[in-house]
């Protein structure tokens, strides 16, 4: 600030500039939450993308809002991608190395974020990474 930094543009730019379609995105993803014990996992289609007029980097973040529910140790988010594959991005408050579960699929990442991508259906994808977790999170 000393030095003409505002921090209301700052915080404007960073936390209240996200496009509508990244908020339609949003509400389509989270009208598939579920939640079981301390996992909690989300998902969106090509059609979602396309009715939302959604961008691939409107994706970012949205994982967050699943990890940011009381009691959940890890979100996972699904998103559909072309010729049947599937995008998957996993977070971790800490309770689970989730790039270990990255790594198991052929992707990476670091303790608390990683991801990957698979065969789909996100259904098939949902059951691979659910297995995955099962055991290694405390139940809620």
């Amino acid at each position: 600030m000393e030095h003409g930094a505002d921090p209301g543009k700052i915080a404007q730019s960073v936390y209240f500039s996200s496009p509508t379609s990244k908020m339609r995105l949003l509400g389509a993803a989270l009208s598939r939450l579920q939640r079981d014990g301390a996992v909690t996992w989300m998902s969106v289609t090509r059609y979602d993308m396309e009715r939302c007029g959604a961008l691939e980097e409107d994706c970012e973040g949205l994982v967050n809002y699943a990890l940011g529910i009381a009691g959940v140790e890890v979100a996972v988010f699904f998103r559909e991608l072309a010729s049947d594959r599937v995008r998957v991005s996993i977070r971790s408050k800490g309770a689970v190395n989730v790039a270990e579960i990255a790594g198991k699929f052929g992707g990476g990442g670091h303790e608390c974020a990683g991801g990957f991508s698979t065969e789909g259906p996100i259904q098939a994808a949902a059951d691979l990474v659910l297995a995955e977790l099962r055991g290694k999170l405390p139940s809620t």
